[in-house]
């Protein structure tokens, strides 16, 4: 088993029932091997409403409202979802954005 520290922000932690909306800091017990899927899986089962937002059961893949920063890292530029976790990683997780100039 490993430790993965997850931050949580900004108004994301509401949804893991923090009463402030601007940050919130898990460590997440894993088991070797796991990936990113794992994590968030997880994630979601002990909070529904992420889980909702985060995770789509019928595809196993991450929805467009979460991005995912392992290690400083964007997911997209490592192995996607199938990113393996370890001890002493950190996952950010912050909801998506979009915009820009018309």
């Amino acid at each position: 088993m490993s430790k993965v520290k997850v931050e949580i922000v900004p108004w994301l932690p509401t949804l893991f029932g923090a009463k402030q909306s601007t940050r919130l800091v898990l460590e997440e017990e894993m088991r070797d091997g796991s990936t990113v899927r794992d994590l968030v899986k997880q994630l979601g089962e002990r909070y529904p409403e992420f889980g909702k937002l985060a995770f789509d059961p019928e595809t196993q893949d991450l929805t467009t409202h979460v991005n995912v920063v392992v290690n400083d890292r964007l997911l997209e530029l490592l192995d996607g979802i199938n990113t393996r976790v370890q001890e002493g990683d950190t996952v950010l997780l912050i909801p998506a954005y979009a915009g820009g100039f018309p």
